[in-house]
């Protein structure tokens, strides 16, 4: 029964994410109370980051954390965290003495060789489980439990576009859309929008390419794009086997997925038919290949399923 459970869930404030894990939360009887970990990326935040004032920075980001907790909800009982980097030592003693009786849970939307403070933050979580099959199979103790999506469509039989890739600039996904631009042929439209700062997009711009974007775009933005894109690319992150949320939420949306990360394949609920899985340094790019999923990939991986899972 979760009907009036007390959780605490600390989150990252990515999107709109957040704010539909409460509304599901509270459809489902949880009584929830909200803290994020990760700032918005204001003009200090950016002007420090910038300057590589990581000392100031960390301080900040602390504080900014210290606030939330401190006016947590106390006594619940489930505290649930979502990667929880910015967490230190001092924030889960807190916690955990403000919450003596909860179960607390953590969900990896990371690779572990990522988060920085894995060692003070791993020990104080009674269930953990991870987007990120591999880790599962290094830590015995972790659950494999993929992502989810909020939207969902059919294939679309009209587009505007043959293929989308929407994306942040990580080491090698400009070099390897460099390379799918040139291999795509010329009577194909297709959406490229790759992250980055802002003189990689001036110099982006200047030498023709113009993949490259300085500016955020919104998730409602992602999702329109993507709804009129036949096709979607996925350019897996270095060091990362789990799949991203835009990579479910373009399968869920219909679409044909053209990706560089082979653990799609071991993914369950994904229908074979839907993905391409490409060669990185050869890649080999057949368009018009059909997306779309059955039943089972919508009841896995909807929100509801992947809470229920998380907090069972």
């Amino acid at each position: 029964m979760t009907e009036g459970k007390r959780l605490l869930f600390i989150g990252l404030g990515f999107y709109d994410y957040d704010s539909a894990i409460c509304d599901r939360l509270r459809s489902m009887g949880y009584v929830v109370d909200y803290v994020k970990t990760v700032p918005s990326s204001g003009i200090v935040h950016k002007l420090l980051k910038k300057l590589r004032l990581n000392s100031l920075l960390c301080h900040k980001i602390d504080e900014f954390v210290n606030r939330g907790i401190a006016g947590a909800s106390v006594n619940n009982d489930i505290v649930f965290v979502i990667k929880g980097e910015n967490l230190s030592a001092g924030h889960l003693s807190h916690l955990k003495k403000s919450n003596p009786h909860a179960r607390f849970i953590l969900y990896l939307w990371d690779n572990l060789n990522k988060i920085a403070n894995k060692d003070v933050l791993l020990p104080c979580f009674d269930k953990i489980l991870s987007f990120d099959r591999l880790d599962c199979i290094k830590y015995e103790n972790f659950e494999f439990r993929p992502l989810f999506y909020l939207r969902k469509g059919e294939p679309y039989h009209a587009h505007r576009y043959d293929l989308s890739f929407i994306g942040e600039d990580r080491p090698g996904r400009y070099k390897f859309l460099k390379k799918i631009s040139s291999i795509i042929p010329k009577d194909k439209v297709v959406y490229f929008r790759l992250k980055s700062s802002v003189l990689r997009t001036v110099l982006d711009k200047v030498t023709g390419k113009r993949l490259c974007n300085n500016l955020r775009l919104p998730y409602d933005e992602f999702c329109r794009i993507t709804g009129e894109s036949a096709a979607v690319l996925d350019i897996v992150e270095e060091n990362q086997s789990g799949l991203t949320m835009r990579t479910i939420e373009s399968l869920a949306l219909g679409k044909h997925l053209y990706t560089t990360n082979d653990e799609i394949c071991y993914t369950p609920y994904i229908s074979p038919s839907s993905y391409t899985v490409l060669d990185v340094d050869n890649p080999r790019l057949q368009l018009g290949k059909k997306g779309g999923q059955d039943d089972d990939f919508y009841r896995y991986f909807c929100l509801g399923q992947f809470l229920l899972d998380i907090l069972k």
